[in-house]
């Protein structure tokens, strides 16, 4: 998991994987495919109009990542101090 601070999930620079949109207990973001490698897999989503969120996963498939990352986000999301 990392916060950016200073980044919406529109600044970031996900060019070199395969994005697509994703919700995820009601947060609409973006899942990236193979941004680093095979077996890689993230989702990105909004904290405020200047922050985002990226839970990662890598497995041995980039589909097992990508279960696994949108599995982890709802605990995360729902554990985000509410502002």
């Amino acid at each position: 998991m990392v916060v950016n601070s200073d980044k919406s999930v529109d600044e970031l620079n996900l060019t070199e994987g395969k994005v697509d949109a994703v919700s995820v207990a009601g947060v609409d973001g973006k899942r990236v495919r193979e941004l680093v490698g095979p077996g890689d897999c993230g989702v990105f989503f909004p904290l405020s109009p200047k922050e985002s969120i990226a839970i990662n996963a890598t497995a041995r498939d980039t589909e097992s990542a990508c279960l696994a990352a949108q599995e982890a986000a709802p605990l995360v999301l729902a554990n985000l101090p509410k502002n």
